[in-house]
């Protein structure tokens, strides 16, 4: 250790300089208090030996002994003074100047050696002392930084012996970062139990308490998600921590944790949630739609020929013309499953919302009737978006005519468009540039468990047999397909407000295009029907057959290339699935391509997959009947691929 001595009598600090030295410090002797201070003041050692009577510094010793006590780390040293004095009164008044101990003079050498053993042993104590002073202090400066910086708040519970811990007069430190998270200043929330329990909602509130009783009683985690309401009111989530300190009794002496807002965490979970759930329903819907599309199919093929083959007169033709009408009613709402599921194909093109908007605004106000009143808003630098005309359309008479069902007493309409930019990721509306139509009514709005379920599928809170609660599924499916969003906010008594989210179109390249003159058709064209469902394959000839075209007819790929080749007719129109065993349309379409280069293809199916679509969207130049469809449906679609009227 380092030892300053501060003595200007050359015996005594030689004898105290030597028994040090004998006892492995090294030290260093200051004959008066001037030049002691000029190095104390840059550099203090462990321990301070200086004399009571020393020339300078008005009083001497006990001046120095104060000035250095006075120094930043001047409590850092053991200062010890010597003295000839042992009056009480003298002795105070160098404790008093700041020193720990004295050496009293005359100094023998047997009494010396036994003096600073002591003062080492005072010296190495203090020193001990300060070091573990400054780590402490370094700690607590490092845990106020991780408390100041942390997103969670603190709170510290301390219980006296005996004292029931969820007594709600037990103090609470709370970190000023807690009662942030809460709403509250710093001198507004209280120190008790009782100032954050009152904060959890009622129906939180039990559950909560019984978490930690469980905690404090079997030493399970405590580990709660509830809900609080802040001083504003507004309620949101928190996920409450706490660990407890436990006596060798088994008692609890302190209860610490943490509080975290967790509101958007939950609401992202809800979100991911409500996907999975929204997918696996229109994975199903998907496989239910397939299968009936092809059912459906023939029941309108055959209603449709037999009401024609019977005729107006005959008795049994209204019964034949309700089975036909059940039928198209069926398949609107596979069409409304395949929408949902995203399997229906659309055709994207630029298109203005706001002159889309415009132009359906009789049909609007006919739709709402007198009562609504209807209001737009429409943004001058919208631009153009990518989407399907009719598809959008049916989105938004879709939210009309549930707007206008909100408000059976009338009310208000408003339609707003704006150009918004959505940076943020995790949300319900991916990141990216969109125009906006916001859908707002002044209806009855809807509970918390009525917007968990209202994109549901036959989800409907109308009275049995008034709705079909496909209309929000529809318009879920048709913009998820565009690569949209659809959102919502609404408040029993308070209306609803529904924003469609359109991805901003980004104008193509201009490319020339050529347009070959058409072929000129046979006067009998030949139509090549390729379908593995034989129902289906049956009714659909017939309905050709019956408008003069001619027809050759297979189940599958290889049958109809082994058909053409027997029948050696110029095949004018491939009418064909798209998914079929072994060779797929499209496959089937490409090889004949190249003995017919003129022919045209149709392509029909429930459920287009096989490569005439990419995500929904079908491939440019291709021409698509989607099942189900009736006799008249297939007809003019036939002749608009061809270029031509039926057969005569």
């Amino acid at each position: 250790m380092h030892v300053f001595v501060v003595n200007h009598d050359a015996t005594i600090s030689r004898q105290i300089e030597q028994a040090l030295q004998e006892r492995g410090h090294t030290v260093t002797v200051f004959r008066d208090t001037d030049s002691a201070w000029g190095v104390c003041e840059n550099r203090l050692a462990p321990l301070i030996v200086l004399d009571r009577e020393m020339p300078g510094m008005g009083t001497g010793g006990l001046d120095l002994c104060r000035r250095i006590r006075r120094l930043p780390n001047g409590d850092q040293s053991v200062l010890v003074v010597a003295t000839a004095q042992r009056e009480p009164q003298e002795l105070a008044k160098i404790l008093d100047a700041g020193a720990n101990d004295y050496l009293a003079k005359p100094i023998d050498q047997a009494s010396l050696a036994l003096r600073l053993m002591v003062i080492e042993r005072v010296a190495a104590d203090h020193q001990a002392r300060k070091q573990a002073e400054a780590q402490l202090a370094e700690r607590r400066e490092a845990f106020d930084l991780a408390v100041q910086g942390s997103r969670d708040g603190l709170w510290d519970a301390k219980v006296a012996a005996g004292e029931r811990w969820y007594d709600p007069k037990t103090p609470v430190w709370y970190s000023p970062r807690f009662k942030e998270l809460l709403g509250f200043e710093e001198q507004e929330f209280g120190d008790v139990l009782r100032s954050m329990t009152l904060c959890l909602m009622p129906e939180d509130r039990d559950r909560v308490m019984d978490g930690l009783r469980r905690h404090i009683e079997r030493q399970v985690p405590f580990d709660e998600d509830c809900r609080m309401r802040t001083k504003l009111g507004s309620v949101r989530w928190f996920n409450l921590r706490g660990q407890a300190v436990w006596n060798a009794k088994g008692e609890v002496v302190r209860i610490a944790g943490s509080l975290r807002d967790i509101t958007e965490r939950r609401a992202l979970e809800a979100q991911a949630r409500q996907t999975q759930k929204m997918e696996a329903v229109g994975r199903l819907a998907d496989s239910i739609a397939h299968d009936l599309n092809n059912l459906l199919t023939v029941i309108a093929g055959h209603s449709a020929m037999l009401m024609e083959d019977l005729g107006r007169n005959d008795p049994r033709w209204a019964g034949v013309d309700q089975i036909r009408a059940a039928g198209e009613r069926a398949m609107v709402l596979t069409k409304g499953l395949l929408a949902f599921g995203q399997h229906q194909p659309i055709q994207p093109h630029e298109l203005d919302l706001n002159a889309l908007l415009t132009r359906l605004t009789p049909k609007l106000k006919g739709l709402l009737g007198e009562p609504v009143q209807l209001a737009m808003a429409l943004a001058d630098d919208l631009g153009l978006v990518k989407a399907d005309p009719a598809r959008v359309e049916q989105v938004i008479l879709s939210l009309a005519a549930n707007a206008r069902d909100a408000m059976p007493q009338g009310g208000k309409l408003s339609l707003r468009t704006a150009r918004v930019r959505v940076e943020e990721t995790g949300q319900a509306v991916p990141p990216g540039s969109y125009a906006a139509l916001s859908v707002r009514d002044t209806g009855c709005g809807m509970d918390a468990d009525t917007q968990a379920r209202c994109f549901e599928p036959f989800f409907t809170t109308k009275p049995f047999g008034e709705g079909q609660g496909l209309g929000l599924t529809t318009a879920y499916g048709v913009l998820t397909q565009h690569h949209g969003a659809i959102t919502m906010s609404s408040e029993p008594g308070q209306g609803t407000e529904f924003t469609v989210y359109l991805p901003s179109a980004v104008p193509p390249p201009i490319v020339p295009s050529l347009h070959p003159p058409a072929a000129e058709p046979s006067a009998s064209p030949t139509v090549l029907l390729v379908e593995d469902e034989e129902a289906l394959r049956i009714v659909a000839q017939r309905i050709l057959e019956q408008q003069g075209y001619s027809v050759v007819v297979a189940s599958d790929g290889a049958e109809a290339i082994r058909a053409v080749e027997r029948s050696r007719k110029r095949v004018d129109l491939l009418l064909t699935d798209v998914v079929m065993p072994g060779m797929s349309g499209l496959e089937l379409a490409q090889r004949l391509a190249a003995v017919y280069p003129a022919m045209k293809v149709l392509y029909i199916s429930g459920y287009p997959e096989g490569g005439i679509t990419h995500h929904g969207v079908l491939d440019k130049g291709l021409a698509f009947l989607a099942k189900p469809f009736t006799p008249l449906m297939l007809l003019e679609k036939i002749r608009d691929v061809l270029g031509t009227p039926a057969p005569a």
